[in-house]
């Protein structure tokens, strides 16, 4: 039977969200039967336990996957839309959590046509915004900074500049097949931009859609980052530069150059707030980036 949505959600090890990510799903669905829950989960450690606790609270309200391999991010979702039957695909990751009805509203932006993707509002706190989209990557990370700071203070969306934020975003089925899905060289982080670059230039007469009044909770709120995640970072945005002619070697230094600028520069203002711990982080990052930045190989 075909559903109008399809809610898509990869887990990795993610049995401290997942269970809360669901409730918030059914507790907020507006269109009963008409939508349908994905779980496509990559070789968690306690799948055997996550599953059997989903398939007792839901039944087959939610379809359980096991994937053969953790393939990333893209990957695990590629699986999930290839079996999904809505026309209109949510990706949400699993320590998102809704904070109200968004089905119905989501329905209503795509009968126009011409819409491809919408975003939401992207909460971190009860009272706290995020950044609900961000400028596309380039060679000046303190001018993106502030871009991505005025113009989410403001919600002031461009699509031709800002991608939306991947961890909660409806997207047109259709048209995202039509452009190959996400790119599963992309393990993890990134996807994003690279989706937003490939749809922009495959689709130039679609439309991104952000509506401010549909929110969300993303559990990031002072979430210390890992240093790892930076790295597989500039793996994915490396993708992303291969994609537009760029070298490969040149590619990885060039961001390299530049997370090490943006390292910098959020060090200084965890400096100033006196948040030490960041402080460290920063300084062990910017090490790290330096190190592999002599790698002959580059």
């Amino acid at each position: 039977m075909q559903k109008q949505i399809s809610v898509i959600i990869v887990t990795y090890n993610s049995e401290q969200h997942i269970y809360n990510c669901l409730d918030s799903i059914f507790q907020y669905n507006d269109i009963g039967d008409e939508l349908e829950i994905i779980i496509v989960d990559n070789m968690s450690k306690d799948v055997d336990v996550m599953f059997q606790r989903i398939e007792g609270k839901y039944g087959k309200d939610v379809k359980l996957i096991r994937n053969t391999k953790n393939g990333g991010y893209g990957q695990g979702n590629n699986i999930g839309i290839k079996v999904s039957t809505g026309e209109i695909i949510l990706i949400m990751n699993p320590d998102v959590r809704l904070l109200q009805p968004i089905f119905k509203e989501a329905i209503n932006h795509f009968q126009n046509q011409r819409t491809v993707m919408l975003g939401m509002l992207q909460m971190i706190s009860e009272t706290k915004r995020g950044w609900s989209f961000m400028p596309k990557f380039s060679q000046y990370p303190i001018f993106e900074i502030f871009e991505s700071y005025l113009r989410n203070k403001f919600l002031c969306y461009n699509y031709k500049r800002m991608y939306f934020s991947g961890s909660c975003f409806f997207i047109r089925k259709s048209d995202f097949e039509d452009i190959g899905l996400f790119n599963e060289n992309v393990f993890l982080y990134g996807e994003e931009n690279y989706l937003h670059y490939r749809m922009r230039k495959l689709k130039p007469e679609m439309k991104f859609v952000f509506d401010e009044n549909m929110k969300y909770l993303h559990l990031t709120d002072e979430r210390m980052p890992a240093i790892n995640s930076t790295i597989q970072t500039i793996d994915s945005i490396v993708e992303y530069y291969i994609e537009k002619g760029v070298d490969r070697n040149k590619a990885v230094r060039n961001q390299i150059k530049y997370e090490i600028k943006r390292s910098i520069f959020f060090k200084y203002l965890r400096w100033l707030k006196k948040d030490y711990k960041f402080v460290e982080y920063y300084t062990e990052l910017i090490s790290v980036l330096e190190n592999k930045l002599k790698d002959p190989s580059l």
